[in-house]
């Protein structure tokens, strides 16, 4: 249904938007209130499809912010969905923003993984999320300052633009 509901325009992007949060802040009181059950379980194993689901937003906003173009939805070498790089819109901008074009999904995903880990925190009592956050975020910041190969993840890349970025400074 979300996937589905993304598809479809209201009235404007803006409608939308506060349509699916109020549907969603009401399926969720309706959850709590008669199944408490079913919505702790939920929650608790959200992460593992809510992080990896709001992904390409934080890429498809970095995008928007960069003025890189992407060219639609394929599956990345872990089999999550992401947005294609077009890349030569990519290599078209400047270096400074395709650093950025990196750091904003990493961040994205990481305060994710936060937020989730904190409501499950507050209201079930349950501090497993909000270490697999602190794991995530310690990863990715490692992975930004120090070489970790493909395993890098979206900060990783940001770690080879950013040493690009100091090459071409100390070049000048």
């Amino acid at each position: 249904i979300y996937f589905y509901i993304l598809d479809i325009i209201f009235y404007n992007k803006l409608v939308t938007f506060i349509t699916i949060v109020v549907l969603s802040v009401i399926e969720f009181s309706i959850l709590y209130y008669f199944v408490p059950g079913l919505l702790k379980w939920l929650v608790m194993y959200s992460v593992f499809g809510v992080v990896p689901t709001l992904y390409p937003h934080g890429r498809w906003i970095a995008g928007k912010i960069t003025g890189i173009k992407l060219d639609g939805g394929i599956r990345d070498i872990y089999f999550f969905v992401t947005l294609k790089t077009n890349y030569k819109s990519y290599l078209s901008v400047s270096q400074n923003n395709r650093h950025w074009f990196f750091i904003i999904p990493g961040i994205g995903t990481a305060t994710t993984a936060t937020i989730i880990g904190l409501f499950e925190w507050i209201y079930f009592d349950n501090l497993f999320f909000i270490l697999a956050a602190l794991i995530l975020i310690i990863s990715e910041i490692y992975a930004y300052f120090f070489d970790v190969g493909k395993w890098g993840g979206e900060l990783g890349h940001a770690r080879r633009e950013r040493l690009i970025l100091k090459d071409m400074r100390n070049k000048k």
